[in-house]
């Protein structure tokens, strides 16, 4: 079997989404053979044997790179993480020192489709993805301020594809570091804004299956693309499936893959949702727009 290299970034709030996502990876892409390497901080080491267990049962091998989340420190977090889990990104290129492709999922992702031709793509650019076209469209003086060009490409973080062999485009890590912190007031959309700053310029733009943002688009999109356009990786960002007011797209999807999973240590996340706490979000983003002068 071919081998093929995964990247994700988690702490213990996440273990089951972790599992969820590498079931769905390894499930639709069995000819591969994978290795996941998981930057982490604060995983004990029952957790590690428990994640590395199943990883193995999925026929897959597993590496673990603990992180000191202190040297991110000041900077702003994700609302829902304790830690800068975010951030730990940015710093595979500096642990990971085999040469070769890497695919970076983040744990609210479905992979539904063949990643394999992802593998071969000519080895021209170290950091590949899909471009974030509403952040582009809604928030340009930001994503100029970020990349420092006027419409330039300002790409999502939540799937890439990482080829550590183009060390001449790779960024020296005291950079990235005093980048990060040197801007902490700037940085809007955590590690992604970090990346773009760095890599927006030589990105290779990927098509949007491999990273569909179901809060971007409408339910009859997603429905509607066929052939070379049919969704490959479905990206739960904002919204999560697995809390009790979420309204979003591809619920089904997601909780199928959950269920596969059921019986795992930490796959036991997914809420009953509630029509009043649907209803609750709702208002909270219809008020948050007026805020902003959205509507």
């Amino acid at each position: 079997m071919r081998q093929a290299n995964a990247v994700f970034v988690f702490n213990r709030g996440y273990i089951g989404q972790f599992k969820v996502t590498f079931f769905s990876l390894t499930e639709n892409n069995p000819k591969l053979s994978w290795t996941a390497h998981i930057l982490y901080h604060g995983l004990t080491g029952e957790d590690k044997e428990d994640i590395a267990r199943f990883i193995a049962g999925r026929g897959a091998q597993s590496r673990f790179y603990e992180i000191d989340d202190s040297i991110f420190d000041g900077l702003p977090k994700m609302t829902y993480d304790t830690a800068h889990t975010a951030y730990y990104k940015v710093l595979v290129p500096y642990l990971l020192q085999e040469k070769g492709v890497y695919l970076f999922f983040d744990c609210d992702m479905i992979v539904k489709g063949d990643v394999s031709a992802l593998l071969d793509l000519p080895e021209t650019a170290f950091l590949s993805a899909v471009r974030d076209g509403m952040i582009e469209k809604n928030h340009k003086d930001h994503v100029e301020r970020v990349t420092g060009s006027r419409g330039g490409v300002y790409f999502n973080s939540g799937f890439m594809r990482l080829d550590l062999s183009a060390t001449g485009q790779i960024a020296p890590q005291e950079e990235v570091m005093a980048y990060l912190a040197g801007n902490a007031r700037l940085i809007r959309w955590h590690d992604q804004d970090v990346l773009n700053h760095f890599y927006a310029a030589g990105c290779r733009v990927l098509p949007e299956k491999y990273n569909y943002l179901t809060t971007y688009r409408s339910l009859s999109d997603l429905f509607l693309r066929r052939g070379s356009r049919k969704a490959v990786v479905v990206h739960y960002a904002n919204w999560k499936p697995w809390k009790n007011n979420y309204i979003g797209k591809c619920y089904g999807l997601y909780r199928k893959y959950y269920r596969k999973c059921l019986g795992e240590k930490g796959v036991d996340f997914l809420q009953r949702r509630s029509l009043p706490a649907q209803i609750g979000l709702i208002v909270k983003y219809v008020m948050r727009a007026f805020r902003k002068g959205d509507l």
